[in-house]
């Protein structure tokens, strides 16, 4: 059974069997229970401000800014705002999505949505215009949410 249990002998068809207590029984330990890996940076969005220092990871590499950007997208330039500094080793850290973004709503500064599995703050008042459609709109990207 799962190999818990050995049959060591058998009894003849006509004799019964006792079970008699193991002075010395084999322990089995248990494994330490696996801790899941640290989350990555997050993700890079167009919509997002970022300033020297910051970190993201798009396309299973990390970037770090050199200097404040907004929808230059890391690795697309040698000269750029973004340089290299290793691989994704972990995927970003997935927080709770907001209330679904609605067309019709008016918004307010601070008003955070999320669409597509991402979460948006708006940055001004905005009616109908969609978080991400563009990064020079109202919405800057937060998180990925689930």
């Amino acid at each position: 059974m799962h190999g818990l249990y050995e049959l060591t002998d058998e009894a003849a068809a006509d004799a019964g069997a006792r079970l008699t207590p193991n002075p010395s029984p084999t322990v089995i330990e248990l494994l330490p229970e696996v801790a899941g890996a640290e989350p990555g940076p997050d993700a890079w969005y167009p919509s997002t401000i970022y300033v020297a220092g910051d970190t993201v990871q798009h396309e299973g590499a990390v970037y770090e800014a050199r200097w404040w950007t907004r929808a230059q997208e890391p690795g697309a330039s040698a000269w750029g705002p973004w340089v290299l500094v290793g691989t994704a080793d972990a995927p970003a850290a997935l927080g709770e999505c907001a209330a679904a973004w609605d067309a019709g709503a008016v918004y307010l500064p601070g008003d955070a949505v999320s669409i597509d599995g991402v979460t948006y703050d708006a940055q001004w008042w905005t009616r109908g215009q969609e978080p991400g459609a563009s990064p020079w709109g109202p919405w800057t990207a937060v998180e990925a949410c689930e």
